[in-house]
């Protein structure tokens, strides 16, 4: 229910597994066999970052939510980065860092 219906998941390459079905998975502890994720924010990691999946890294996705989506970006987390921000050199860095990531 809810998949592709494919024998195996299809993205940049094709993988060794079909695609699961993340009906259902609200209040699940333990995702895969494995329990190689741990919750569905880590599940849909995996896709991304996956060279057969969609072949990108967090670097990529950082960049490109900055180049189109800044604005919807800090208007979300700016004010909760400022808040969190309890040091003056903690921010200064903070914020030489997310400018070096977007340069």
């Amino acid at each position: 229910m809810f998949t592709d219906g494919l024998p195996q998941g299809r993205g940049v390459g094709t993988t060794k597994r079909n695609t699961p079905t993340v009906v259902e998975t609200a209040y699940s502890s333990l995702f895969f066999l494995d329990g190689r994720s741990d919750s569905q924010w880590s599940l849909a990691l995996g896709p991304l970052e996956s060279a057969l999946e969609h072949g990108g890294s967090r670097t990529q996705y950082a960049h490109l939510t900055a180049r189109y989506y800044q604005a919807e970006y800090e208007s979300i987390f700016l004010s909760e980065f400022v808040t969190a921000c309890w040091s003056l050199e903690l921010c200064e860095w903070l914020s030489w860092v997310g400018e070096s990531l977007i340069a």
